[in-house]
């Protein structure tokens, strides 16, 4: 699904991917979400991952995974706060490099996430 998870045209996609996971179990959601950085502060912000956290709960939508896209570094204490102001569990803050299409098999492959590509549980 494209776009912003708070969009009301995506409700009734945000429906059927749930209606989905619900009759089978193998379905995995995972909600890419971008980790900004302000040039001008030297600061990044975790506002948008934030918001795309609450706003997936607030619309039912259990998650396995929020992969954090982003073009630098992040350190672990980034995650833990995005972690303690969501409640959500860190294991399901995945960071994830941008990367062009055509490497992305490539990138999941050196970034461990090849549970992207599984769907057992």
């Amino acid at each position: 699904m494209g776009g912003i998870i708070g969009d009301l045209e995506n409700r009734h996609v945000i429906h059927a991917i749930n209606v989905l996971k619900n009759k089978n179990k193998n379905v995995r959601i995972c909600i890419l979400t971008p980790l900004l950085f302000n040039e001008y502060d030297k600061e990044i912000k975790t506002r948008v991952v934030q918001e795309a956290i609450q706003k997936s709960n607030e619309f039912g939508v259990d998650a396995d995974y929020f992969l954090i896209r982003a073009h630098y570094e992040i350190e672990h204490s980034t995650i833990f706060k995005i972690a303690n102001a969501t409640g959500i569990n860190e294991k399901k803050l995945v960071i994830f490099p941008y990367v062009k299409e055509e490497e992305l098999g490539n990138a999941i492959k050196k970034f461990n996430l090849d549970f992207l590509r599984s769907v057992e549980r």
